[in-house]
């Protein structure tokens, strides 16, 4: 602005043009008359330097000076731009100067240059763009697009009419030839029935439409032709980002043409990527699948299921004595003159023995029942003890007819480790049958019981596990029911060594095969082949394998079963044993006995009898604590009757409070009572009774104190053994409280244990805990008990060591399996002149096996 009002040097024109308006001012003496005394003169306005003299223009008339002037300018504007700029050094003098003050805001900015502006008036078509729009227009600002519109396509696959000149004509062709196309169209039937006259000659019924319905995927036909839809038929735009090589500019190519969604396609794709399952939800997908006929579904039907078990149990104890009666003949060998005997005639000697074992192996004759699961997922340990058993009888009958010089001593050691391994396979399916027949005994009654189960309900998890564990939380806990189901389910399926069973047995029936050829080939001998493929089957069939579940099962059961409780199973015991977490109430930890009063203030005269009837009611409705000291006090009174209560509230730290009788009662610590407005004696009376180790508990009702409870908590030596075991095994304890007095450091401080592992559930997750575990008429569970609520703690912590002993006896098999396989196969290919006796494969046996049984009494359950 400031550059504008400046005149040009020599812009002749401008400048005697203003000459003589000024001389013309100037000279009118009206205008000198009327001028203001500070107004402008004419010599401060035109104040640069004039180099033109007017004394030496003579003026005529007008119209010469105009001429004179006009031409002065057309030379002054064809000059070099460098000769017309005006002097850079600034003038005090001139006019923008003196009114640059008036030109100038508060923040100093001078309004007379140009400035943006403020703001932008968007227009009507502006506004009403889409942002898909907008986006594009800020693309193209960055790179170049290419937009290949299905249009184009449209025009490539159909000659349809264009309607650039918009005749009726056109537009008739165009009408005549949608027609014909919707008659041509096949799916489902979809009438338009207001889009057609009544003197049409297409029939409603030709036309249809095969384009699928978002809203009835189910019913879509999965035949349709969706390769003939065209571009349009699909609302699927691809951004593809290109970059030139040779320009290196980047450009952006946009395309609507992309083929048409099959949806009921992709949805069988997105299925079978779903059924695909690892290792480990391969299992569970078995155990759903497992069926077993001998599954009950009612409470009658366990008492015909418990007199076939009870039949089955005997049947195997009875097997137990032919077992063990030929293991001991066979051992009488190995003394005296009947192991002379052995050497003088060994043929008849190896006859006798391998007569005694094919008793034993008729006694347990179910071994052989293995064979149909060799390739199932849980396979059976029987698979390896029948192969051992038919082995080792083919050993004893080939040498009787052998005149070999083989080793009959040898032979014999490998009949006896077989015996062996067959009379502690007689054991343990004892074992098994006692342990189910005990554990279907705890729940097939018609007491009431409790199932212990998970809560698969994440949000419920969540609630009451807040902000102490970190991650996922799944919490066990029990549900009052009248029926457990899947009892025998979780009983009888197992999964040996986590499913690697299958894979070791056919390992091992393929290396005896070709061990027992290599051995014949390299002796000579076939007795001796078939002797090497026998020890590597009772290398196999070790104890260890027979006792992997049956022995944690045993002790287990034994614990449990007194205590009312039972764990269905090594699954069952597995499927506990993944909680994190273990829902208990405050009273299952302190329960009936350990919550004592030791003496009574009474505050106000209302009646006394009536109050305690009334709190009895109450706390009782909970399950509170202090519910046995209420009940304990009413028995006094022969004739007593619990009142009803209604609306029963536990507020969260202060206590209960609720009618009883249309009287509001509360229950609780000095703050619940402050709460309320009720009036207690002073916080000094509190602190004494905590001082000798006491907790107070003030009884409101009518809006007075009624009654100061003094009351101590002492706790159980085997619950805080069952917590501290529990929660040394990383399970968080979440207790569902209804005492005022029960926090989590006064939990560990009683109990011992550590300050993050006990959380009392807050009233929010109570409500969610309520409704999640409320009482069913069946339910499915890998546990249940019919004892004392804290049985609850005990079953986690065995269904725990279950697993834990069952890994341990499973680790010292597969460890000595592997090596007294590879010690024997290198020990007899090693170049030696005998083969290694199979004694010291008895000892081998034996030592691996106690270490074993010692390492498992560790954890034992």
């Amino acid at each position: 602005m400031a550059n504008f009002f400046r005149k040009k040097k020599k812009d002749d024109f401008f400048e005697n043009l203003e000459n003589d308006v000024i001389k013309e001012y100037s000279a009118t003496p009206d205008n000198t008359h009327t001028m203001r005394p500070n107004a402008l003169t004419a010599e401060e306005v035109n104040s640069e330097k004039m180099h033109i003299d007017f004394t030496q223009h003579e003026i005529s008339n007008p119209l010469d000076s105009l001429k004179k002037r006009m031409k002065s300018s057309q030379n002054s504007l064809t000059e070099n731009k460098s000769e017309i700029s005006r002097d850079d050094k600034p003038l005090n003098s001139s006019l923008l100067e003196r009114c640059r003050p008036y030109t100038l805001d508060d923040e100093g900015h001078d309004l007379s240059k140009q400035q943006l502006p403020l703001y932008k008036l968007e227009s009507v078509a502006e506004i009403l763009k889409s942002d898909s729009e907008r986006a594009l227009e800020e693309l193209s600002k960055k790179y170049n697009l290419s937009v290949d519109d299905y249009t184009t396509h449209k025009s490539e696959v159909i000659e349809s009419p264009t309607f650039e000149q918009k005749s009726i004509d056109e537009r008739t062709v165009v009408f005549k030839q949608m027609v014909n196309d919707a008659k041509t169209i096949t799916g489902d039937d979809q009438v338009f029935e207001e889009l057609l006259s009544e003197n049409s000659n297409v029939s409603i019924t030709e036309l249809h439409t095969n384009l699928p319905d978002i809203s009835d995927i189910d019913n879509f036909q999965k035949n349709s032709d969706f390769q003939n839809k065209l571009p349009e038929d699909t609302a699927t735009i691809r951004f593809t980002p290109i970059k030139d090589a040779v320009s290196g500019e980047s450009h952006i190519s946009i395309s609507s043409t992309t083929r048409p969604i099959d949806i009921g396609h992709d949805i069988e794709g997105f299925e079978e990527d779903m059924n695909t399952s690892h290792d480990t939800e391969l299992e569970q997908t078995d155990f759903e699948d497992f069926s077993i006929k001998d599954e009950y579904s009612s409470t009658e039907q366990t008492k015909p299921l418990i007199r076939k078990l009870s039949f089955k149990k005997r049947s195997c104890f009875l097997k137990i004595f032919p077992s063990v009666f030929s293991t001991i003949l066979l051992c009488l060998f190995m003394f005296g003159s009947l192991n002379d005997l052995i050497i003088k005639n060994p043929s008849s000697t190896i006859l006798i023995c391998t007569i005694i074992l094919f008793v034993n192996v008729i006694s347990n004759i179910d071994i052989f029942l293995g064979f149909k699961t060799i390739f199932s997922n849980n396979c059976s340990t029987d698979v390896l003890v029948s192969l051992s058993s038919l082995c080792t009888c083919v050993l004893g009958v080939t040498r009787i007819f052998s005149d070999g010089n083989e080793n009959a001593l040898a032979i014999f050691a490998v009949i006896l480790l077989t015996s062996i391994i067959l009379n502690i396979r007689a054991v343990a399916t004892f074992w098994d049958a006692s342990t189910l027949l005990g554990n279907l005994k705890q729940i097939a009654t018609t007491k009431p019981k409790k199932a212990v189960t998970l809560i698969l309900d994440s949000a419920t998890n969540f609630a009451m596990a807040k902000n102490s564990i970190e991650g996922d939380v799944l919490a066990a806990t029990p549900i009052n029911t009248d029926f457990v189901s899947d009892f025998m389910k979780y009983s009888k399926y197992g999964v040996k060594l986590k499913g690697k069973l299958r894979t070791l047995t056919i390992v091992v029936l393929i290396l005896s095969a070709f061990f027992g050829i290599a051995t014949n080939l390299y002796y000579s001998s076939a007795v001796q082949g078939l002797y090497a493929s026998a020890c590597v089957f009772c290398l196999a069939a070790s104890p260890c394998l027979l006792l992997i579940d049956s022995l944690p099962l045993l002790s287990a059961a034994k614990k449990l079963n007194k205590k009312g409780a039972m764990i269905a199973g090594k699954t069952g015991a597995e499927r506990l044993e993944l909680a994190n977490a273990a829902v208990v109430s405050s009273a299952d930890i302190f329960p009936s006995g350990t919550v004592t009063l030791q003496s009574i203030k009474v505050l106000s005269e209302n009646n006394f009898d009536d109050i305690i009837m009334k709190a009895a009611s109450l706390t009782e409705t909970v399950n509170s604590t202090i519910a046995p000291i209420f009940k304990q006090i009413a028995k006094t009174n022969d004739a007593y009757v619990l009142p009803d209560s209604d609306t029963v509230k536990y507020e969260e730290r202060l206590g209960l409070s609720g009618w009883v009788d249309n009287e509001l009662l509360f229950i609780g610590n000095r703050t619940l009572m402050e709460a309320h407005g009720i009036e207690v004696p002073g916080i000094e009376v509190d602190r004494q009774i905590l001082r000798k180790g006491y907790f107070p508990v003030y009884l409101a009702s009518g809006g007075k104190a009624c009654a100061l409870i003094i009351i101590q908590y002492m706790i159980s030596p085997e619950i805080a053994l069952q917590l501290r075991r529990l929660t040394n095994l990383g399970v968080t304890l979440l207790v569902n409280n209804t005492d005022p007095n029960i926090n989590e450091n006064m939990i560990c401080d009683y109990f011992g244990l550590y300050e993050d592992t006990v959380k009392i559930i807050s009233n929010a997750g109570a409500h969610m805990y309520k409704n999640a575990v409320s009482p069913t008429n069946c339910c499915s569970a890998p546990a249940a008990f019919r004892g004392a609520p804290s049985t609850f703690i005990t079953i986690m912590n065995c269904a725990s060591r279950i697993k834990k002993s069952n890994f341990i006896i499973s680790f010292m098999y597969v460890l000595s399996a592997i090596i007294g396989i590879v010690a024997f196969i290198y020990s007899t290919l090693s170049g030696a002149a005998d083969m290694p006796s199979a004694m010291i494969l008895i000892a081998y046996e034996t030592i691996v096996t106690a270490i074993t049984i010692l390492l498992y009494l560790i954890k034992k359950p």
